[in-house]
């Protein structure tokens, strides 16, 4: 899925078979979170990824801004 308007080149991949989720940031930085246990999505606004075990998160939202945080 690419992203457009403020998120112009923001490329997210889903592998639902693996529990996975690449985020592309135009080709020059890249995130990836294995073993997705949960997702939040809030609509129009921003989707965040949460591991099954552990804390931290992947967070997209649509102007653009991806942060990652694993503790």
């Amino acid at each position: 899925m690419t992203m457009g308007g403020a998120a112009d080149g923001i490329r997210l991949i889903l592998w639902p078979s693996l529990n996975r989720v690449d985020v592309d940031s135009a080709g020059t930085h890249g995130w990836v979170l294995k073993d997705i246990g949960q997702v939040e999505v809030i609509e129009g606004v921003e989707v965040v990824f949460h591991p099954r075990e552990g804390e931290g998160h992947l967070f997209v939202s649509v102007n653009g801004f991806v942060n990652m945080v694993m503790g």
